[in-house]
């Protein structure tokens, strides 16, 4: 298959993408970004939302990083939601992330947030476990932060890492076939984190967040600013935990006014994210999750159950109960929808979310045909995720880089920034993004298939 044929298969899929693939694709990001992504936003954000976020952020960093996040939010209402949980390394996330921060973007927020998805098994393909890349052969190597001994739970809501893990990560650096000077600075960044007075977190997702930090200011120094590298789910727990009292908001309404919640089940029937009641596939409103594995609900007898018994009856206190135990994950749609449509984010998405948000949105206005003109405003079609624009290379193979083998095969900071605005200067949005046709065609198809003609990147990373 040549890659006009993948492209054809892709668009036809995803049609949102392929209008900005061929309006975009002979331009460079910096003309995307500065055209479509929020520099400033006039209206006020919403109080509990404000609060929350803020509760959040100042838990993990302390109250000046909080108000400087808080500031960032304020100034564009504008989140990345494109990534998955876990260390930021796939080619998939870290590269637009990057490319973001390095630009010279109008109007740049200081801190750069994304709101990530942490409800992803262990072993997804993004690698949510463990740190990647490439060694002094090109063949990927895997550092596991985590076993899969409780693979088919995801990353939300699991046990912190012990030091004692954290440690025997250390150990097996010195395995791996990178220069030793890469090794050390490994180590280093470990010995930051297990230093660090946040360090003694309950869950692994507020770990990975605060590491996140580190490794993002181990990357690039302070000439990236910060990034706040947040789960959705945590956000949207509190905010329904905060608001399911008030009769008034949209918490409320959805789960316990037995009118609304009707109308918003029936609504997102099918929706990508929410459930197919007919296939039995999703879920809806929440998925369960024990010691062991996520387990799907769907209505039955008033109440919300899984194929083995549990119940989650709608009463406010055991669903709050729920909540806080890290029982109870709210599903991508009652996240995307309540932070998008209710308290009036712009979520830059991927390929896939700047597709079904928008599906998201008309199954809003179904629920709630009062809000037409607040949400026909809210912009959906944001692209902030998937692209192919730095490759690692040795002698004629390359392959997509990884975050660590930018860190790992490059020296310091400057060298990396470099590299960034070199490569961010001249790789054409069409070309980063037929870099990562590959994975599209097999989302898409659900097969791999390779594909002919796709141009070799013109600046690589050379080992």
């Amino acid at each position: 298959m040549n890659i006009e044929e993948a492209k054809k298969i892709v668009f036809e899929k995803k049609p949102v993408f392929g209008k900005l693939y061929n309006s975009y694709k002979n331009k460079y990001w910096v003309e995307y970004i500065n055209e479509h992504h929020p520099k400033s936003n006039e209206k006020s954000l919403d109080p509990l939302l404000e609060k929350v976020f803020h509760r959040i952020a100042e838990k993990m960093f302390g109250k000046e990083m909080a108000e400087e996040a808080l500031s960032s939010l304020k100034q564009t209402h504008f989140v990345d939601t494109a990534d998955h949980h876990g260390l930021l390394c796939h080619p998939f996330f870290w590269n637009f992330d990057a490319l973001k921060s390095g630009l010279e973007i109008t109007s740049k927020p200081k801190t750069q947030i994304v709101l990530t998805v942490g409800n992803v098994s262990l072993n997804n393909t993004s690698f949510p476990r463990s740190l990647f890349f490439h060694d002094q052969n090109l063949v990927l190597q895997k550092i596991h932060l985590l076993s899969l001994k409780n693979k088919r739970r995801p990353l939300y809501g699991s046990p912190a890492l012990t030091k004692e893990q954290v440690i025997r990560i250390q150990d097996s650096l010195w395995l791996e076939k990178i220069p030793k000077t890469a090794k050390k600075r490994l180590v280093s960044l470990l010995n930051e984190f297990l230093q660090s007075r946040h360090f003694n977190q309950e869950k692994l997702c507020d770990q990975l967040t605060l590491l996140n930090h580190l490794w993002w200011k181990a990357l690039w120094g302070e000439t990236y600013g910060n990034l706040l590298y947040l789960e959705v789910e945590e956000l949207v727990k509190e905010l329904l935990i905060h608001s399911l009292l008030e009769k008034k908001s949209y918490a409320h309404k959805i789960l316990l006014d037995t009118d609304t919640r009707e109308k918003y089940i029936s609504s997102f029937e099918k929706v990508l994210g929410a459930h197919d009641t007919e296939a039995q596939k999703g879920s809806v409103l929440f998925w369960y999750v024990d010691e062991y594995e996520r387990k799907a609900l769907f209505l039955k007898n008033d109440k919300l159950e899984t194929a083995d018994g549990i119940c989650v009856p709608f009463e406010t206190e055991e669903i709050t109960k729920l909540l806080k135990d890290y029982r109870l994950v709210p599903t991508m749609a009652l996240c995307y929808s309540l932070l998008s449509f209710g308290y009036e984010l712009i979520l830059g998405g991927g390929f896939s979310q700047i597709q079904y948000v928008e599906t998201m949105k008309s199954a809003w206005l179904k629920v709630f045909p009062m809000d037409k003109e607040k949400v026909s405003t809210i912009r959906t079609d944001i692209f902030s995720g998937e692209i192919g624009l730095l490759h690692i290379q040795k002698n004629k193979e390359t392959k997509l880089a990884t975050l660590a083998d930018l860190f790992i095969w490059k020296e310091t900071p400057e060298e990396r920034v470099s590299l960034i605005e070199k490569v961010a200067k001249e790789t054409t949005i069409g070309e980063s993004l037929d870099a990562m046709m590959y994975e599209f065609l097999e989302i898409v198809t659900g097969e791999y298939q390779k594909i002919e003609g796709i141009k070799k990147p013109r600046v690589t990373l050379l080992i």
